[in-house]
């Protein structure tokens, strides 16, 4: 991977946009991800499903987004890394929006293993392009700032999801992560 070797003032105001995006992005992922832990006590009362059917999800979540990290890279080598962010954060979105329309465990567990699989679409591409277009100062910068975002990401996910309960259900927010991932794509 080539690196941007020097920043002008022109291109270190690129390098702060870029930067912000993929802090958004990032935060994104995390709404989209994390969102079905946050909500795992009310899905199980809601569906009046075991917890041990209900965390099948998560866990299958978690091996397909160790497998797509493998691919994701491999498909970051060969494509635009920028389209295939979209495309993951699109997808994510997607799975967010399903999974709040159904009421079958199974079916949500599958769309949930599949959310993994578009997470794992976001990491390896969004390095890339930090490296390709950032000065090593502002990559080094930029990777502590989407670090923060993960971060922020996850508190926002512990706020949004007990408001959305209170509002109207669970479902809700699933709907508001999906929306803000979509915007974000």
């Amino acid at each position: 991977m080539s690196r941007v070797t020097s920043a002008s003032p022109h291109t270190k105001q690129a390098a702060q946009r870029l930067t912000a995006l993929c802090c958004l992005i990032y935060f994104a992922s995390y709404l989209t991800r994390l969102d079905y832990g946050a909500a795992l006590a009310e899905i199980i009362l809601d569906l009046e499903i075991s917890k041990e059917s209900a965390i099948l999800a998560v866990t299958g979540s978690f091996i397909t987004y160790g497998v797509g990290q493998l691919f994701s890279g491999a498909l970051g080598d060969r494509f635009s890394p920028r389209r295939i962010i979209a495309l993951g954060l699109a997808a994510t979105s997607l799975c967010n929006i399903a999974v709040a329309l159904l009421d079958s465990i199974a079916a949500i567990t599958v769309l949930w293993c599949l959310n993994g699989f578009f997470q794992s679409m976001l990491w390896p591409p969004l390095v890339k392009v930090m490296v390709q277009n950032l000065p090593k100062r502002d990559y080094e910068r930029g990777c502590v700032l989407v670090s923060g975002a993960a971060t922020v990401g996850t508190i926002a996910v512990y706020l949004l999801v007990p408001l959305c309960i209170q509002l109207e259900s669970w479902r809700l927010s699933f709907h508001s992560a999906a929306v803000f991932g979509l915007l974000s794509a």
